[in-house]
């Protein structure tokens, strides 16, 4: 509710073909601005949700490869989300995914 503005709470009802869940990748954790979770975390839940949103994205593209807050080896989403969305074929290469690690 926000008074100021006029506005009363609504709900809004999104139907899960069309969710999308947002992530953050290795910026999060910092000044807790945002939640971490790894993409095999992620993989985790994914798995037992009953029914699951259209799929998930992750922000920003730019800190793609960036070691999580607090240090570590660079995290790339991209492929870790792969290990369980398969929305690319099992044989597509993921830039670092040779030199980086998919948690």
């Amino acid at each position: 509710r926000e008074p100021s503005l006029g506005l009363r709470n609504r709900s809004v009802a999104v139907p899960a073909d069309r969710l999308l869940l947002g992530l953050a990748n290795g910026w999060a954790g910092e000044g807790g601005k945002a939640l971490f979770l790894p993409p095999a975390e992620v993989g985790r839940a994914w798995a037992a949700l009953p029914v699951r949103p259209r799929g998930l994205m992750f922000w920003d593209i730019a800190d793609e490869g960036r070691a999580p807050a607090g240090g570590g080896t660079p995290l790339f989403f991209a492929g870790g989300l792969n290990r369980f969305l398969h929305t690319r074929p099992a044989a597509a290469r993921f830039p670092g995914e040779t030199r980086g690690v998919h948690v």
